[in-house]
Parts: structure tokens; sequence; C-alpha cells
């Protein structure tokens, strides 16, 4: 295992574009089928594409080392999820509904001289 966390970073920089290059898409596409009774915004959807990565590729590089692998070791995302396209789609609905959560604990209330 690498201590360097500049190396580690770049790790899970590249594990992550990886992840959107075989998945992405097609996660985005299952989740914001019309069909689906949340019917998310695409947009809100492909942002947090990059975020849903992410997260995804540090839960496979603590995989990843749990099993003994190291640096050298190559990893098969299919091999550390028995679904990876279930596990990405769980991780973007995730951060939509954070960021949901987060908007509107931001969101200010009416002030008191605006209710009179």
């Amino acid at each position: 295992m690498n201590d360097d966390p500049v190396d580690e970073k770049q790790r899970q920089n590249d594990l992550a574009q990886i992840i959107r290059e075989r998945y992405g898409a097609r996660a985005v596409s299952i989740v914001t089928d019309p069909e689906r009774a949340g019917r998310l915004s695409v947009n809100d959807v492909w942002v947090a594409l990059y975020d849903a990565c992410h997260k995804m590729s540090r839960v496979a590089l603590r995989r990843h080392e749990a099993r003994g692998g190291d640096d050298d070791t190559p990893l098969a995302l299919e091999t550390l999820f028995p679904e990876p396209l279930a596990y990405l789609i769980c991780s973007l609905l995730s951060v939509v509904q954070d960021a949901r959560r987060v908007r509107r604990a931001g969101r200010p209330g009416p002030r008191k001289a605006d209710c009179k």
C-alpha cells in the first residue's frame, strides 16, 4: 500500500474516471427513466455523477486494500462489487438526496417583516 496521499488521491481520481466511463451513462439513464416514481432531473443527476463515482472509488480502494491488494495488484470492480452498476446507482441517489437536503436546510424562511 502506498502511503503518499497524492498518489492515493490520483488512484481515486483515476478509478472514478473508469467508473464514470464504464457505468455513468447507463446509471444516469436508469435513474432518470420517466417510468421511475422519483422523476429526478437529468441535470441534477449528471452533476451528482462526479461525486457518486468518487464515493464508489473510495469504497473500491478500501475493499481492494482489505482483500490484501496493493498498488501493483489490478483492481477489478466486478470482484469488489457484485453489481457495480447497482452500487453506482445507490451512490448516485444518495448524492442527489444529500444535495437536496442541503438545499432545503440552507433555504431561508420568510422574515417576520414579510409576514405582516
